[in-house]
C-alpha cells in the first residue's frame, strides 16, 4: 500500500468516527445543568454539589442517560406555555425511556429528584 492510499484510508476512518459519534452514544448529546430544589440551611448540613452531571442523549423520541442510583421523575415542560406536558417515573438503575411521538416543539426536560433537578432543552 503506498503512502497516498494509507493517508486516504486514515482520513476516511477518522472522519467516519466523527460522523458516527452521536449514533454510538445513543443519539445527540443534550447539555445538562443542575439545580437544587429544597430549602438549604448551612446549620442543618454541609451543602455539596452533585458529583457528576449525567450524560443524556436524544435520538428521535428515545432518551438514553446514565443510570441513576435512586428513582426520579422525568418531566417535559413546554417552553412556550410553561406547562408540564409529560411526566414519567424513572426507576433506579434505568438507562432509557421513550417519549410520546405526539410531542412536537421545544421542551425543558427535567430529571427531578428529592433535592436536585438535572435539566436541559430538547427539540422534538
Amino acid at each position: 500500500m503506498n503512502r497516498f492510499s494509507f493517508f486516504l484510508l486514515l482520513i476516511l476512518l477518522l472522519s467516519s468516527q466523527g460522523i458516527n459519534a452521536g449514533s454510538t452514544s445513543g443519539g445527540m448529546p443534550i447539555d445538562i445543568y443542575v439545580s437544587f430544589t429544597g430549602p438549604h440551611s448551612a446549620k442543618d448540613h454541609i451543602m455539596r454539589t452533585p458529583a457528576e452531571v449525567p450524560d443524556v442523549y436524544l435520538k428521535d423520541y428515545f432518551v438514553t442517560f446514565d443510570a441513576f442510583s435512586s428513582a426520579c421523575t422525568l418531566e417535559l415542560v413546554d417552553t412556550e406555555t410553561n406547562e408540564t406536558v409529560y411526566n414519567q417515573v424513572i426507576p433506579a438503575g434505568s438507562t432509557s425511556c421513550l417519549l410520546p411521538s405526539t410531542l412536537k416543539g421545544r421542551y425543558l426536560m427535567r430529571f427531578v429528584f428529592e433535592n436536585v433537578v438535572y435539566w436541559g432543552y430538547i427539540d422534538l
